[in-house]
């Protein structure tokens, strides 16, 4: 009975077959349908938005801790790098401490060898030991101004040595 001639069906083919524009209004969406049809798109764009928007605010407390846990890991960085310049310091502090008082050591023994040689040179006698000289020979002179005369020379020779080396 569907097909001969009485249902919807068969009436909807006979309307189009009179007007094509019937297809169409048959085909398309009614204006009910396609206010309910946007309504249920907005509803999901509105979802869809608001679980954007939860994303997008989880994701800022995210960019937020990694934020803070960076500052803090650099402000830990530059706490580390002032603790190791505030050693460096204080090793370069204790390792120039520790060669001024070689160099003053080395000072006051080369004052001791000079005052030494001074009181030495003070019991000269060119009568004297010209004298002895001339007694002894062809032999060579000994004694306590000789042997503080050389320790003088080499210790004069050293501040020399050293004092050139500090000038360059």
């Amino acid at each position: 009975a569907f097909f001969r001639g009485g249902g919807k069906f068969v009436n909807a083919v006979k309307s189009v077959q009179r007007d094509p524009g019937a297809l169409s209004a048959w085909l398309l969406p009614s204006e009910d349908e396609r206010r309910l049809h946007l309504r249920e798109v907005a509803l999901e764009a509105l979802a869809d938005a608001e679980d954007a928007r939860v994303a997008a605010e989880s994701t800022f407390g995210v960019l937020v801790a990694s934020q803070q846990r960076s500052l803090w890991e650099f402000q830990h960085a530059l706490t580390e790098f002032q603790l190791i310049e505030e050693r460096n310091i204080e090793c370069m502090q204790s390792s120039l401490k520790q060669h001024i008082v070689v160099q003053s050591s080395a000072l006051a023994n080369q004052q001791y060898d000079t005052q030494m040689l001074m009181s030495v040179l003070d019991g000269v006698s060119k009568d004297s030991d010209l004298v002895d000289f001339i007694r002894a020979g062809t032999k060579r002179p000994t004694g306590a101004f000789l042997d503080v005369a050389a320790a003088a020379a080499v210790a004069t020779a050293t501040a020399r040595a050293c004092h050139r080396r500090w000038r360059t």
